[in-house]
């Protein structure tokens, strides 16, 4: 667990409860806010590892049940891969926006980051030894 980066760690202990966000809300709960490219590069740097690593994958879906739909690896990635074309920082509000979801009717389906077993396994883990949201204190 000790090779996850502080960034890779919030984003497997915030999805610890429910097992699943939005991007955007991992964006604004996990980074600093700073609004800066740079931040971005890292957020979705961090999600491309630990889909690779095999402890999230992204959703764009639901089924009949309304239950997220994981995308395979491959697809996830390439989910990753569009972030930053829709995320941008809103100065006036502090904070990450989907520039496609600024008025009804909304565009598409927000992509989730969905933990998998071995995710839940490891976010149990660092919220045990971490405590919940470490990075806030």
């Amino acid at each position: 667990m000790s090779t996850l980066t502080e960034l890779e760690q919030r984003i497997l202990a915030e999805l610890e409860e429910a097992g699943e966000e939005s991007v955007q809300t991992l964006a604004v709960t996990l980074l600093d806010g700073t609004g800066s490219r740079d931040e971005l590069m890292e957020f979705t740097s961090a999600l491309i590892s630990l889909v690779q690593n095999g402890f999230v994958l992204l959703s764009i879906s639901r089924d009949e049940a309304r239950r997220l739909e994981d995308l395979p690896m491959e697809a996830s990635l390439k989910e990753i891969s569009r972030i930053d074309s829709y995320l941008d920082f809103d100065q006036s509000l502090g904070r990450w926006m989907d520039r496609r979801h600024t008025t009804p009717p909304y565009g598409p389906a927000y992509p989730y980051v969905v933990y998998t077993e071995r995710g839940e396994e490891t976010a149990r883990g660092i919220l045990k030894r971490r405590g919940y949201r470490w990075w806030r204190k």
